[in-house]
């Protein structure tokens, strides 16, 4: 992703600017570099590091989430707010490859798996009071999750639009799932947002004709990043949402919104969250 142009490096402005220390994972680390030194000349409060990660590979999760887990002990401070900020729309299928479980759903991989790995994998960093928040969309009213009777997600979407829902409807039911299990043990408090329709370089992975028959329209209608992490930035610092057991399961224009009833369902939270594990190798 280029950070310097989407939601992740307006987050980073705006929690910079309440004096915290950010550390900005992405791929392109020449790209994030020139976000952070952008961040740097601002003056802000805070101060901003770049780290490498791959939301799509496991093993560039895992080593992330070490990384950052010993910095973390060095600093002998706690992560105070994780944001799952990667996502991804209209791509191709992966690739068939040995290990992966049938899936080649890159959406559900990126926008799902990654973050829900690395939210499992930096859980033991946090404290009471620690923020997830998980970046969903408005798109997850009209996704599905559909269940074998083994407990495996079935009836897997080909094309992307309904890959894309998919995942975030996996979302906000992780989230769900989050709250239930690590609020009152851990005091952590998860939420998903939605930032809304926002100008990002997320529409340069759909097929190339809509693409480009997008661009006027997002032109039109579509907010600025800065618009869109407006609603990120509010669930991360508002004194509002410091209750974990309190805290709305989804948010949109810096308002709880009342997500897919799937979203609540606990049966659905255990098969996705049971699946994940298995999908990324996480034993608890």
């Amino acid at each position: 992703m280029q950070i310097n142009q989407g939601i992740g490096f307006e987050a980073a402005r705006g929690l910079m600017a309440q004096g915290a220390h950010v550390v900005m994972a992405a791929r392109d680390q020449k790209t994030c570099q020139a976000a952070a030194e952008k961040l740097r000349e601002q003056g802000l409060r805070g101060s901003c590091t770049c780290s490498p990660l791959d939301l799509e590979d496991p093993a560039s999760v895992r080593a992330f989430a070490a990384s950052q887990e010993k910095e973390l002990g060095n600093r002998k401070q706690a992560l105070a707010v994780l944001i799952n900020n990667g996502g991804v729309m209209g791509l191709e299928n992966a690739a068939p490859s040995e290990g992966d479980g049938g899936l080649q759903d890159r959406h559900m991989r990126i926008n799902h798996l990654g973050g829900f790995l690395l939210s499992n994998l930096l859980r033991p960093s946090m404290q009471p009071g620690s923020h997830i928040i998980n970046l969903s969309s408005r798109a997850h009213y009209r996704g599905s999750l559909k269940w074998g009777e083994d407990g495996q997600l079935t009836q897997h979407p080909t094309w992307w639009f309904p890959q894309y829902c998919r995942s975030k409807l996996a979302n906000t039911v992780s989230t769900a799932e989050m709250q239930r299990r690590w609020a009152k043990p851990y005091g952590i408090i998860a939420t998903s947002v939605s930032p809304g329709l926002v100008q990002t370089n997320i529409f340069s992975s759909m097929p190339w004709g809509m693409s480009y028959l997008s661009q006027p329209f997002l032109r039109l209608f579509a907010r600025s990043p800065a618009q869109g992490a407006e609603t990120v930035v509010h669930a991360a610092v508002s004194p509002e949402y410091k209750d974990p057991e309190k805290v709305p399961l989804f948010l949109h224009d810096c308002k709880p919104m009342t997500p897919l009833a799937a979203s609540y369902d606990e049966r659905n939270g255990k098969l996705l969250w049971d699946w994940s594990a298995k999908m990324v190798g996480l034993n608890e």
